[in-house]
């Protein structure tokens, strides 16, 4: 279960006990409204209720504006549950406690229960932070916080206190009432012995369990114990007291079913929302996301047939000639054929015209930015501006012109109007408020949709989005949330297309969101409607159920004078009759509602239940795939993660020979899959729904396998009752495809489909990209272990060859010296790190620091310095400084070894030819010896230089 389906779920689990904990707290607060044990255990669930609710609230927070109210409240009522408990403990066992003398101790108990409740409050409205300091933003990454990150730090002993000292002096009344109190009652001192077990084991619980699993599972089941301890004690002396009930019983029981109906109906349509909002806000991400990536396609595609013809037009040999006469055609040519350009032209290396597409005189573009760029070997440049021949906004392409050597000999361009690009923007529907836009690499707006922005040539380089996109952040994938300077919040969602051009689609969040609250709204009317309805029908259900109570108290009465032979009538005629007949009647039409809604509900959430397994199985198999690079591993563990994760008989994965000819299957699950890899199955192109599917790139998919004419039976699959093949694309081909197969007949519907192509494209694009990682991955280490290895024997032979180079700078300059290695430059080399003397070790040298040079991760040598003030310690940007200036000296020294290298190198071949030469000069064998000793004692300073030649029976 991946993390969000774990939050969602512990959140769901954390409301649904809340709600058990509020409908049991309204539920004994109405049983008896003045009795102080009910009021006492009514308030302490509540606080649990309102602590659980917060929980839940705070586990789903994604920033801080999100998680600060579900923050203050937990600020307030989990330290009030240590007072709390004991309270209610001292109510359920020894209410007289409470009287004559001792009256004072509940004032006290219940201050310091409210204390914090106040003090929240008082932060809340007055910002004071007494108490509760809001979340920090800097440390807070989401999800539920300990009490700790939002509380006051200095009223810690507080916080002990109430967290640890209060539940600690429970014990003691508990212990005293269970053992000690001779005048207590056995129920009572049983439910004392009972509250004391509970106590002591909820607190080892959550010390036991705090270091086990994570926040706030630790607290959620230590007062779930605590809830439940107390629930039973307090049911328990409701049955065993049998309080004397007051107020009518139409009002009581009112209260009472409307205690447990209303919180149950706005939770379910509170969650309900929850759900449906969410589902929401992803639809209307998703639409503008798609309309964001339509037009980058379109503006892509625009790009690349504009670019493609000017390439073409300056690879022809009229223009590479630079002759006016024939060119003069082919930009008149070019210019008719694409009618958006309005002037094709061309530039000498000077930046003046040689000709043009139309009769205007010839200009000096010198100072264009385009004419730059591309006079200086860019591939292709951009320019857009007021055009000198339209006076319109205009955007200008250009690129260099080449001869036959690939020099520069000049610049080929076009200038054409916005029109088209303007177009492909205004056809895009974003509602009211939407917006597109496309920029140039310069971020200059060429299309809006707003035309006034084009055509004023309005920079976006401040656009929230822009910068977003250029900065490669964001608040989601490809999008972010920001606020204008008039206060309205907008969602954008961009894309960075080839040419470094983007587009954006943004739209106010108020009308992009405006579906959910028009549901927000349906909802808190049908919520408000329901629980009007359920108050006015419940009493007058009651009323009219109540009516036959006098024969039944008549029969109670004479039931109670002795006569237990009475029985109350309940015959069709009468009163009871009439209500046995209402009631059954109302029973079974309950019982048809629940009924049928129950199989509603159960039909909506399987289907749901369904998708949402599909959807996190697809982005589990797409994540999983994501991280392995390791081609064969992948495949391998797709089909097995598919195969598991969608219930399946059987998975196969096929790619695409060398020869484009079969679809030979690579990975297949069960036995049925190694029997098949282990024979070389392959399909041809073509044939069976595999074959087909890769020849046409689209999905096939027989819900009954026996009616599909193209399928090709395979006998290690005998169950087969459902099938589908999925093409694997990746960047415009198929690569193979993937065969599902199901025992069920029909298991692959529409939506199932789309979900499974999803997850079929995420797979072919991380087979691809594993393929290409293998490749590359192979060849940079073969590069870098030849170029380590030679860099590492390169130095070695310097260092063996010249004696210890070593140098020092100070106020006198820089001198060479020698037998300066100290301690920390010999630490240093030895650990391949920085060495910086503390305080502790060497209080006399903490402003020395010894770092060493390396060259390819190989250590040549350590530079030891120190500060003029010996006192003064060094910070790490100042060590980071040295370290980076370091690098750069260890690739300097690099390069000067290659070069004294490649120098003796020179040298060496030089000397070998000059040897070469003069021995050559002679052609008896005395006089090339006698050369060659000379010349080698000469060239190489040898004091002394012999040759003796001799047969085989003389040495």
């Amino acid at each position: 279960m991946n993390s969000f389906a774990s939050q969602s779920f512990l959140q769901l689990v954390t409301w649904g006990i809340a709600l058990v904990q509020l409908i049991l707290a309204l539920y004994v607060f109405t049983l008896n409204t003045k009795h102080p044990a009910n009021r006492q255990t009514a308030f302490l669930f509540l606080l649990f209720a309102i602590n659980g609710f917060a929980t839940g609230w705070m586990i789903s927070a994604t920033s801080v504006a999100q998680a600060y109210l579900p923050a203050a409240a937990l600020a307030a009522t989990t330290p009030a549950f240590g007072p709390a408990l004991l309270i209610t403990a001292i109510v359920l066992v020894k209410p007289n406690w409470f009287r004559g003398r001792w009256r004072f101790v509940p004032f006290v108990q219940y201050t310091v229960m409210a204390l914090p409740i106040i003090v929240t409050i008082i932060d809340l409205i007055f910002r004071t932070n007494i108490w509760f300091v809001g979340i920090d933003p800097v440390t807070y990454g989401g999800g539920f916080a300990s009490l700790a990150a939002y509380t006051n730090s200095a009223l810690k002993p507080a916080r002990m206190f109430y967290m640890i000292g209060i539940p600690l002096l429970t014990l003691i009344p508990l212990s005293y009432l269970s053992f000690f109190d001779k005048n207590i009652l056995k129920n009572n001192q049983r439910l004392a012995r009972f509250l004391l077990a509970g106590q002591i084991g909820a607190t080892i619980l959550q010390l036991v369990v705090s270091g086990m699993l994570p926040q706030p599972i630790p607290s959620l089941l230590s007062s779930t114990l605590f809830f439940a301890i107390y629930a039973y004690a307090s049911f328990s002396q409701l049955v065993s007291e049998q309080r004397l009930q007051t107020g009518g019983v139409q009002l009581r029981l009112t209260l009472l079913i409307s205690s447990i109906a209303i919180p149950l109906l706005i939770f379910t349509n509170a969650y309900l929302f929850n759900r449906t909002s969410t589902q929401i806000r992803q639809d209307a991400a998703d639409k503008l996301e798609v309309a964001s990536e339509s037009l980058s396609l379109k503006i892509e595609s625009w790009l690349d047939y504009n670019i493609k013809a000017l390439s073409q037009m300056n690879a022809l040999p009229g223009i590479i000639s630079m002759d006016p006469a024939q060119q003069k055609p082919i930009l008149e040519a070019v210019a008719n054929t694409y009618r958006h350009m309005y002037l094709v032209s061309t530039t000498d290396p000077n930046g003046i015209n040689v000709a043009r597409s139309d009769t205007n005189n010839l200009t000096d573009y010198s100072d264009r930015v385009w004419y730059q760029q591309a006079i200086q070997g860019a591939e292709v440049a951009f320019q857009t501006l007021i055009g000198r021949t339209s006076g319109e906004p205009a955007l200008v392409v250009s690129e260099p012109i080449r001869d036959a050597n690939q020099q520069v000999i000049g610049v080929g361009m076009f200038a054409s109007d916005l029109n088209d690009l303007s177009a492909n923007v205004a056809v895009a529907e974003l509602g009211e408020t939407g917006r597109l836009f496309v920029v140039d690499p310069e971020n200059w707006v060429v299309a809006h949709t707003n035309s006034e922005y084009a055509n004023q040539r309005t920079n976006f380089s401040l656009h929230p989005a822009v910068v977003a996109m250029r900065g490669g952040t964001a608040y989601y994938e490809n999008g972010i949330r920001y606020t204008d300077e008039n206060g309205i919040t907008w969602i954008a969602y961009f894309h960075e297309i080839e040419y470094g051009w983007g587009v954006v689609a943004e739209q106010t969040e108020t009308e992009l969101m405006s579906v959910l609250n028009n549901v927000q709204i349906s909802t808190w009317i049908v919520t408000i409607i329901g629980t009007i309805l359920l108050a006015v029908l419940s009493a007058l259900a009651i009323r009219q159920a109540i009516r036959p109570i006098k024969s039944l108290t008549e029969t109670a009465t004479a039931i109670a004078s002795g006569d237990l032979t009475r029985v109350a009538p309940i015959q069709s005629e009468d009163e009871f009759g009439l209500l046995a007949q209402v009631f059954n009647r109302m029973t079974e039409q309950l019982l048809e509602l629940i009924g049928n809604l129950e199989q509603r509900v159960t039909e909506r959430t399987k289907a749901l239940e369904n998708r949402s397994k599909q959807l996190e199985a697809a982005a589990d198999v797409g994540r999983s795939a994501s991280s392995i690079l390791d081609v064969e591993e992948l495949m391998v563990a797709t089909v097995e993660l598919i195969r598991e994760r969608f219930d399946l008989y059987y998975v196969g994965l096929f790619l695409v020979d060398k020869n484009s000819e079969y679809a030979v299957l690579e990975a297949g699950t069960g036995e049925a899959g190694q029997l098949m890899l282990s024979r070389q199955h392959r399909i041809l192109l073509g044939e069976g729904m595999i074959g087909w599917s890769v020849a046409n790139n689209q999905s096939r998919v027989a819900m009954e396998v026996g009616e599909d004419m193209v399928r090709l039976t395979t006998a290690e699959l005998p169950e087969t009752r459902s099938e589908a093949a999925l093409p694997l694309r990746s960047r415009g081909q198929v690569i193979g495809a993937i065969t599902v197969q199901s025992i069920r007949p029909g298991e692959f519907d529409a939506s199932t489909i789309a979900v499974l192509q999803t997850m079929a494209d995420l797979v072919s694009v991380a087979i691809d990209n594993a393929r290409l990682y293998t490749t590359t991955e192979e060849a940079l280490q073969a590069s870098r272990r030849a170029y380590g290895e030679l860099s590492r024997t390169g130095w070695a032979h310097l260092l063996q060859t010249k004696s210890e180079i070593s140098y020092r700078s100070d106020q006198r300059g820089t001198t060479p010296v020698s037998d300066i290695w100290s301690p920390e430059m010999q630490q240093a080399w030895a650990n391949n790190a920085p060495v910086i003397p503390n305080d502790e070790q060497q209080a006399s040298r903490i402003d020395k620091l010894a770092i060493p040079i390396r060259v390819r991760g190989n250590v040549v040598g350590v530079m030891q310095t120190q500060k003029s003030d010996h006192s003064a310690n060094w910070t790490d940007e100042e060590r980071i400084l040295l370290e980076t200036i370091l690098e750069q000296l260890g690739l300097a020294l690099e390069g000067a070894r290659l070069y004294e290298e490649s120098q003796q190198r020179a040298d060496q071949e030089q000397v070998i030819g000059e040897i070469t030469s003069r021995m050559r000069e002679h052609l008896d064998i005395d006089s090339i010896l006698k050369t060659a000793l000379r010349e080698i004692g000469e060239k190489l300073n040898l004091s002394e230089v012999e040759v003796r030649l001799a047969g085989e029976d003389e040495h």
